[in-house]
């Protein structure tokens, strides 16, 4: 019923499952027959819906795998209305702190930053792969959802080192962060689909925790970018 009702949402597009080559036309049909297994509801879609996801599925890999992993997601990104909005980007940071406020361990934080990149990024390949945007729109929305993912996860593994360990002070026993440099395409506003990210972890001056066993900064950030590394 939600899909239904948000199909008027679907943006006009260029792009067609009758412009695709006949390969691409029956890799779509194999992802269809895919995603019907795992969503039978997806059978009983409205008919412009179905032509643009098949579309989709012909042209992405990612899109199908996408909505394979997770179904539920096609209602979810028609209802947003993120499909007609070229700056999305404001919200990220904030949309997803608010999911890691209620995150508790770090295999719930695991699958909450999986889950928002992956619905982040489906609305950024739809828009391109359709011909709803230009590439620079999608290197901006990639970038600030890279931005809002590392720093979100960044915060919240800060947060639970320093419940762990204690909290990193200065010299003048204020607080120390742990900064992130962005560099490469990261850095310079041009990231992509396929781009790595290169991260450079600083911290303001030297110090240590306040906690039972003090840490030495150095020690401290270490093993926080350690962890921020391999959650990444």
């Amino acid at each position: 019923a939600t899909v239904a009702q948000h199909s008027s949402s679907l943006p006009s597009s260029p792009a067609s499952l009758s412009t695709l080559s006949p390969l691409l036309q029956d890799q779509a049909g194999r992802q269809w027959q895919r995603l019907v297994e795992l969503a039978p509801d997806y059978d009983a879609l409205p008919d412009a819906i179905r032509q643009t996801l098949l579309t989709l599925l012909g042209l992405s890999d990612f899109v199908a795998d996408s909505l394979i992993k997770q179904p539920e997601l096609l209602a979810q990104t028609l209802a947003s209305g993120d499909l007609a909005l070229s700056e999305r980007w404001p919200a990220y940071e904030g949309d997803l702190a608010a999911l890691l406020a209620e995150v508790h361990d770090e295999e719930a934080l695991k699958r909450v930053l999986r889950q928002f990149r992956r619905s982040r990024m489906l609305v950024i390949a739809w828009r391109e792969l359709l011909g709803e945007s230009e590439v620079e729109e999608s290197f901006i929305h990639l970038t600030r959802l890279a931005d809002a993912l590392i720093c979100g996860a960044r915060d919240w593994l800060y947060a639970k080192q320093c419940a762990e360990l204690g909290t990193p002070m200065d010299g003048n026993g204020d607080p120390q962060p742990l900064l992130i440099l962005g560099m490469g395409k990261l850095g310079g506003g041009e990231l992509n689909f396929s781009s790595d990210i290169d991260l450079v972890y600083a911290y303001p001056e030297g110090g240590e925790s306040d906690g039972p066993r003090p840490l030495a900064a150095e020690d401290y950030f270490a093993r926080l970018g350690q962890r921020l590394a391999k959650l990444l």
